[in-house]
């Protein structure tokens, strides 16, 4: 990818991350300390949270500090992308998607790729058309949960 693409902002899966921090590292405290690391959206969260691992273990605390905080804390992710998603489901999903056609040839792929996604296209056209409101249902659902609690703010 840096030959390709160098000037490319990376990023890692957390959750990936993680998954291999633990089979070391394991213990409630250690995910939770893991996670308020990645989570931080400020240099002094993030380092409080290096801290408190470094205060459990020096050997978690250096593994992770091998890993460049910017691909994996939020507080150091570059302001370009507008995500600060730190999970790579959109891969995921797509790798799950794609599982039948992946021992097809390639054209064969191609192909069922070029359907499927017309497919798609075609299955929300026809759920906008169905939608009244200006909002999507989740959305519009997340607005309902909140409406109450938001009758007792003030501006």
């Amino acid at each position: 990818m840096e030959q390709v693409v160098p000037y490319a902002d990376k990023r890692y899966c957390v959750r990936h991350i993680w998954a291999n921090f633990k089979l070391q590292f394991s213990g409630a405290t250690f995910k939770e300390l893991f996670w308020s690391a990645a989570r931080a959206t400020t240099l002094f969260d993030f380092e409080v949270a290096m801290e408190s691992i470094k205060f459990l273990s020096e050997e978690a605390y250096e593994y992770l500090a091998e890993i460049p905080a910017q691909h994996w804390s939020r507080h150091a992710f570059s302001p370009f992308p507008k995500s600060n998603m730190l999970l790579n489901n959109v891969c995921e999903t797509f790798n799950a998607v794609i599982k039948e056609a992946r021992d097809k040839p390639i054209l064969t792929q191609m192909e069922w790729l070029r359907r499927y996604m017309m497919r798609r296209n075609h299955e929300k056209w026809e759920s906008y058309q169905e939608m009244e409101d200006k909002v999507v249902p989740y959305v519009k659902k997340t607005f309902e949960r909140i409406e109450p609690a938001t009758r007792h703010c003030i501006v």
